[in-house]
């Protein structure tokens, strides 16, 4: 028949039998007077049956029918039986054709109706016809070509679904991947697919790393196999990746930062590569361009991991100082500051970083002096000094605030800064940040209580009252520790993660963030120390009441303090 008269059928149907649809879900609500089953059996499954040559179905029609099962994927059952005739129209010499496929076979795997086990025979098959379809551009002019982000995509999720099934093949997919990259590096215009392709390539790398790792070794450093499967990466990434950052292509520099430090995730020792790119990470006309500036601080926190050696030896630790003031200077950048020195107050030993703390102090307490209204700059502060004050003492806390800011500096700050911040919101934005400042109030409270707060005065009330607050709004931190440290993120996951999606943004304006990049969460410092956070506090708490009687007042007007009961529908995290 006219397939003109087909393919308005089709989108007739789909039209009058949809209620409710959403991208991510497809159709949620249909119509009870179609019967979709039957349709589909007769005029949808037999379309996707055929070929898509001249002699075989139409294309307009076969885009069509593949269409109406990714609409209906959740009305229509046994579609396992198409992963293979989706892996045929992958390969169509249609564009049409061959983007619908991908973009089924993508959808069909975010919403779990083929799994690994359906799709584990046909994973070569599929692989081939997607980067058939990758490697060769609509046209051989430059100006004409079209990088299809349907297809990348669909990659990226077929290396999530296929997990470590696809190691044997991780060198050829990395090949193809680079391939890619070196032809979009020249003229990248698709935002969404360059995203798609540097996820694939952290999808990957996350999953033949995670799989050539045998069983957890001590603490978290990798195993000696996730080292090696690194390693091969590194040789294979790093010839691109060092002409994208040579050629200075703004789009992808934040991108190659986030692939380097995953890889440093998976390492056991710096490479002599890694040495040599630290000095320029360094320079200040890198962290010019804001796109850059989240991934460079999150690889330059990667090096502390493995590289403290490195930094201490090659003279690394000013120029690291230097960074963290940069980012100390803006709003939008403070975050990656305090992360920044978290980091090294906890890789560095105490004779190295302690000599730069006065510096390190006056620098904050400018920054806390000018913005003391800011409630996520203070809660960022209290978390550094209640890392401070629960590694290294109350004392020794109080005698750096002193040697920055003068006699009394520590009690002022904590009065009539950290205090009201506490009382007026809460909520931490991180758990880590959270538990940081939770444990180092209690030693404040418990073992400096005179110098901090005029021993039982209403100042310590109501800092064990912001305290108790502080624990109750950020509940997950009472119960035995943080978990921080995820494995790879779920199949759904990847979905909205990239500057494209935001209409008018730039890549000087924001940045991309791969979902499954290096993991943003950061380890829970005292999760050896302080397992259980609520049973920390009871303790000191008693303890205090038991060795100085007079605070039993002061703890009871505590817990009777509004603060201590916060409302937290009237919070927002900072």
């Amino acid at each position: 028949g006219n397939w003109r008269d087909k393919d308005a059928f089709f989108q007739l149907v789909t039209a009058l039998t949809i209620r409710a649809e959403s991208q991510r879900a497809g159709a949620t609500r249909t119509s009870n007077t179609i019967d979709l089953p039957q349709i589909f059996s007769q005029h949808i499954r037999p379309e996707l049956l055929k070929s898509s040559q001249e002699n075989g179905g139409h294309p307009i029609l076969l885009a069509d029918a593949i269409q109406f099962v990714c609409t209906f994927r959740n009305q229509l059952p046994g579609l396992t039986e198409f992963i293979p005739v989706l892996a045929t129209h992958c390969q169509s010499r249609h564009v049409v054709v061959h983007t619908y496929a991908a973009y089924a076979l993508e959808r069909l795997i975010y919403s779990h109706q083929f799994k690994r086990q359906d799709l584990e025979p046909y994973l070569t098959q599929l692989f081939q016809a997607l980067f058939a379809v990758i490697d060769a551009p609509d046209s051989t002019s430059i100006e004409k070509q079209w990088e299809n982000e349907y297809c990348v995509k669909a990659v990226m999720r077929l290396l999530l679904v296929a997990d470590t099934a696809v190691a044997p093949a991780a060198q050829l997919i990395t090949d193809k991947l680079v391939k890619a990259l070196a032809r979009v590096c020249g003229n990248p215009r698709n935002p969404k697919f360059n995203h798609y392709l540097f996820e694939s390539l952290a999808v990957l790398i996350r999953v033949v790393c995670r799989g050539s790792s045998c069983e957890q070794n001590n603490g978290n450093q990798p195993s000696v196999q996730a080292d090696a499967a690194a390693s091969k990466f590194e040789v294979l990434l790093f010839p691109p990746f060092q002409s994208v950052l040579q050629m200075a292509v703004a789009e992808f520099t934040p991108y190659v930062f986030q692939i380097l430090a995953l890889l440093l995730d998976f390492k056991r020792e710096l490479s002599p590569a890694y040495a040599s790119l630290l000095p320029p990470l360094l320079h200040p006309t890198l962290w010019e361009h804001r796109g850059n500036v989240p991934a460079l601080a999150q690889l330059l926190e990667a090096y502390l991991r493995i590289g403290t050696r490195l930094i201490l030896d090659e003279g690394h630790l000013e120029p690291y100082l230097g960074v963290f003031q940069k980012l100390l200077a803006s709003k939008l950048s403070e975050p990656h500051a305090f992360h920044l020195l978290t980091a090294l107050f906890l890789s560095l030993p105490p004779q190295q970083i302690d000599p730069y703390l006065p510096t390190i102090f006056r620098l904050l307490l400018t920054r806390l002096q000018h913005n003391r209204d800011r409630v996520g700059l203070v809660h960022y502060f209290t978390a550094f000094i209640g890392l401070l004050a629960g590694k290294r003492g109350p004392s020794f806390l109080l005698q750096s605030l002193e040697a920055a800011g003068g006699q009394g500096v520590g009690a002022n700050v904590l009065q009539h800064v950290i205090i009201p911040a506490l009382i007026s919101v809460p909520i931490f934005s991180e758990e880590r940040d959270a538990k940081h400042a939770a444990v180092g109030l209690v030693r404040l409270l418990s073992e400096e209580p005179n110098a901090c707060f005029s021993g039982p005065s209403p100042f310590w009330t109501n800092a064990a009252a912001a305290l108790l607050g502080l624990l109750q709004a950020n509940a997950k931190i009472t119960q035995g520790g943080l978990i921080l440290v995820s494995p790879l993120a779920d199949i759904t996951a990847g979905d909205d993660h990239f500057v494209g999606n935001v209409p008018g943004a730039d890549y000087d304006a924001a940045f991309s963030q791969l979902a499954f990049g290096a993991t943003t969460a950061r380890p829970d410092a005292f999760a050896t120390d302080v397992p259980d956070l609520g049973a920390y506090v009871q303790t000191a708490f008693t303890n205090l009441a038991a060795s100085r009687p007079e605070f039993n007042q002061a703890l009871q007007a505590a817990h009777a303090h509004p603060a201590a009961h916060p409302n937290l529908d009237d919070n927002t995290r900072a």
